[in-house]
């Protein structure tokens, strides 16, 4: 979508929050059709947002055609969708979208296929009486000090924001604690993050609301800086269905995105402290 954010492959689904009422007016067959048969690609790929956005299990296997489209986003948005369907009928498909040519592809396609694995496995028969013990790795400690909004919109409630996405992206994280009592001999950090643009901007088609963050990671307590990650997201609504009261959720919308992106770097960073 935008090629300044280098974040911005792993941020395309986002544009899905914001067509929700736009799927349910349509119908899944007329949403499918349009998706497989569309032009340009950028008609295709509205559609199968919208069709991605209704969850209905009709949608498999137009999804799985979609693999197969010349245009590499809307291949991408529907191995992301076939994923969020669990059907383990789309595990095969996938699993050939796995060799794409487009790296972005392969990678969505390879977060879907392990949420289908993870929904389709099968519970352990039984537990063995005895259980080799296994070394628990321990965690890097972290803590968001302070979060600052540098844009000239969204002040503060958009900073409060900001803390509140990095630590639910943080705690999802395994190499990650946010204990400081559980903490173990390693690594221990404090982040400050600011979110350093705020922008809409209109185009022939769409409106966007783009956003990006900087994280600042300091050694805890000393503050020392030792590393810096960035993350950026575009949200994209179609020019005809947008209203003035969509914009604060389209900044929420595109600071996720931006914040999940900046994340990816900065727990790579964190994982190799322990």
């Amino acid at each position: 979508m935008l090629k300044r954010h280098p974040s911005r492959r792993i941020l395309v689904i986002g544009v899905l929050a914001l067509l929700g009422h736009q799927a349910r007016a349509d119908s899944v067959t007329d949403l499918a059709d349009t998706m497989l048969k569309g032009k340009p690609a950028r008609t295709r790929l509205i559609a199968a947002i919208a069709l991605a956005r209704t969850g209905d299990a009709r949608a498999l296997r137009p999804f799985i055609g979609a693999l197969g489209d010349e245009d590499k986003t809307v291949r991408g948005v529907a191995a992301t969708a076939l994923g969020n369907l669990g059907d383990a009928r789309a595990i095969s498909p996938l699993e050939r979208a796995q060799a794409d040519v487009d790296p972005f592809v392969r990678d969505k396609a390879s977060e879907a296929l392990a949420k289908l694995r993870a929904q389709t496995a099968r519970p352990r028969e039984a537990v063995p009486k005895e259980t080799p013990r296994i070394a628990v790795q321990r965690k890097t400690y972290v803590t968001v000090k302070s979060t600052f909004n540098k844009a000239p919109s969204g002040g503060k409630v958009l900073a409060g924001k900001l803390k509140e996405f990095i630590e639910h992206e943080l705690g999802a994280s395994e190499a990650v604690s946010m204990d400081m009592a559980a903490r173990g001999s390693a690594g221990a950090f404090m982040i400050d993050g600011a979110i350093t643009e705020i922008s809409k901007k209109t185009s022939t088609l769409f409106v966007e609301v783009t956003c990006s963050v900087k994280l600042m990671v300091g050694t805890y307590p000393e503050g020392r800086v030792v590393t810096m990650v960035t993350g950026g997201a575009t949200v994209q609504t179609p020019k005809r269905a947008w209203r003035a009261a969509m914009e604060k959720d389209a900044q929420l919308d595109a600071l996720a995105s931006a914040v999940k992106g900046a994340n990816q770097s900065l727990v790579g960073f964190l994982a190799k402290q322990r």
